[in-house]
């Protein structure tokens, strides 16, 4: 179905906090990748697609495992940190291009299996994703989509987007509830786009961090939806609420380490 216009359906603000989003992100949502890959039962020899791929945390682990990996996403910073992990860890067997999920230069019926990975979430079509990663799979083969549990569900984190959600109504989570956020919702709009045998399970990894000051900085040095808020308030006004939001998270939850339990939907489903 198509959704509201969103600040994040276009690269620019991927490319902004790209580095941020590999140092601070993607180490935590590999966690997420291995679980999918399981899931899916990929092995050496496969061919499998990472749609909305960001610096491949899901690519790297599959190609460690020996499938071959076209991995894809808009943001050409995105890819780039791909490229670079590639090289620094010696992994081949992936290609990497800077492209639209919602129309991928991928054959029909040319994939074993198919991921996106907290990308597909996003798209301004989502059932043209949907439809697109069956189309490029095999016949019986396997698709694997990642999303957020309501952001009520993770307190903390409700916490903050609530605050920047009343800045900036339009983000995607100011409202608590992300895109595919429920099970149902998924099963829908899979079906609609001809999947079958669908499965939705929740994964959940903690996500450990020394204070709320320091999982707000690594949120803001590497979240699009944040850097927008920034980019919406401008300099001055965004270092005011930024103090404010810190003082009241403190308030609140003290200034000691924090186990932030982070919940995802695993949806998968057969062409």
């Amino acid at each position: 179905m198509s959704q509201p216009p969103s600040v994040l359906t276009a690269p620019r603000l991927w490319d902004l906090v790209a580095d941020g989003y590999s140092r601070e992100i993607a180490p935590h949502l590999a966690k997420y990748a291995d679980d999918a890959l399981r899931l899916a039962e990929v092995g050496p020899g496969q061919v499998i697609a990472d749609v909305a791929c960001g610096p491949g945390a899901l690519s790297l682990s599959a190609a460690r495992a020996g499938a071959r990996v076209l991995a894809i996403d808009f943001s050409p910073e995105m890819i780039a940190r791909l490229r670079e992990e590639c090289v620094r860890e010696g992994v081949v067997g992936i290609e990497a291009r800077v492209g639209d999920g919602m129309k991928m230069p991928y054959d029909n019926a040319s994939v074993d299996c198919a991921f996106s990975m907290f990308g597909l979430m996003f798209f301004p079509d989502r059932a043209q994703g949907f439809h697109e990663l069956n189309r490029v799979l095999k016949r019986m083969g396997k698709a694997v989509v990642a999303s957020w549990v309501p952001t009520e569900r993770v307190p903390l984190l409700a916490d903050i987007y609530r605050t920047l959600g009343t800045i900036l109504p339009t983000l995607p989570f100011g409202g608590t509830k992300p895109p595919l956020a429920c099970a149902d919702d998924f099963r829908m709009e899979m079906a609609e786009a001809g999947f079958s045998s669908i499965t939705v399970r929740e994964v959940e990894h903690t996500l450990e961090v020394p204070s709320v000051e320091s999982f707000w900085l690594a949120l803001a040095h590497s979240t699009p939806p944040i850097h927008a808020v920034r980019e919406h308030l401008g300099p001055e006004r965004w270092e005011k609420v930024a103090v404010q939001l810190v003082a009241s998270l403190r308030a609140k939850w003290g200034d000691g380490p924090q186990r932030v339990p982070m919940i995802a939907n695993l949806a998968m489903g057969v062409s």
